[in-house]
């Protein structure tokens, strides 16, 4: 497997000056599953209109939407406020270890099927659809083969068990988004959210500040990728944690380092490079409309 390198072994400048200092702190966040309406609200909320990265633009998130109980309606309405939609199949069956055996034409059905509907559904163009993550994070053999034959952009399903790392390239020239492990009081809890349960707001907090700086105080400063599904928030029960996010997210907004991206800017930002002051002005960080 080919690993892509650190961008600051790229250069900035034609003179050749860069260094970590001038690499920005990215964020991504994303949700799995069902696009539904009361998750679909809670995204609205977490991403609002006043939350908006140094060169004035909204932050938004990445949804890898599954077809059961999706609203497609929501879908198109957050895809025109600038989120991207992604891919996690049409069925997410069960058992989970059907998805690690399954052949290249079950795959194929599955995922190819998936953006098919997507975008038949929303209106959403084939290209936009870059993203892939298997259930379970089970990954079956040959689906980067099948990523790549069919012009997606990215998988996101391998788990990092080690120190923080940057997305990387496959031989075959896919990007690989990977899910770093998260750290819940000194034990590894998974590449999700989902997998680290803090019991109070304080808790989740210190959670969150904790792994941001795993990522921000590294050596090379990889991309702080937030990854989870809207259960993790959504019951009752742990509301605390959505309060929690909304104070992590203003805070992260507070750091002039931090820019909140989708997988896809950040992986436009790794093919061509440029230090965290010309961002500004960078194309492919620019506000987009969407709007029918």
């Amino acid at each position: 497997m080919g690993q892509k390198k650190h961008p600051q072994d790229q250069r900035f400048e034609d003179d050749g000056s860069c260094c970590v200092s001038q690499t920005p702190q990215f964020v991504y966040f994303t949700f799995d599953d069902a696009v539904t309406v009361a998750g679909s609200r809670a995204y609205q909320d977490l991403f609002n209109a006043n939350r908006r990265n140094p060169n004035g633009c909204r932050i938004t998130a990445t949804l890898f939407a599954s077809n059961q109980y999706t609203s497609y309606k929501e879908v198109r309405k957050l895809y025109d406020l600038g989120f991207e939609i992604a891919d996690h199949s049409i069925s997410h069956r069960t058992p989970t270890t059907w998805w690690k055996t399954a052949d290249y034409e079950e795959i194929k059905k599955e995922f190819v099927g998936m953006r098919e509907i997507e975008s038949k559904s929303t209106g959403i163009p084939l290209n936009h659809i870059l993203g892939v993550r298997v259930p379970f994070l089970a990954k079956p053999p040959g689906l980067f083969r099948l990523l790549k034959e069919n012009h997606f952009g990215y998988d996101s399903t391998v788990t990092n068990t080690g120190t923080p790392i940057w997305p990387y390239k496959h031989d075959s020239g896919l990007w690989e988004l990977p899910l770093n492990v998260w750290r819940f009081k000194s034990t590894g809890c998974g590449g999700m959210v989902d997998g680290c349960r803090p019991q109070t707001k304080a808790d989740t907090l210190t959670f969150l500040r904790e792994n941001f700086r795993r990522h921000h105080d590294a050596p090379d400063k990889p991309p702080f990728g937030i990854s989870m599904h809207s259960a993790w928030f959504l019951a009752p029960e742990w509301k605390y944690r959505k309060e929690a996010l909304n104070e992590f997210i203003d805070e992260l907004l507070a750091n002039p380092d931090v820019w909140i991206v989708t997988p896809t800017q950040l992986l436009v930002w790794m093919e061509s490079p440029v230090s965290k002051d010309k961002l500004y002005n960078y194309a492919p960080f620019q506000c987009q409309s969407r709007g029918k």
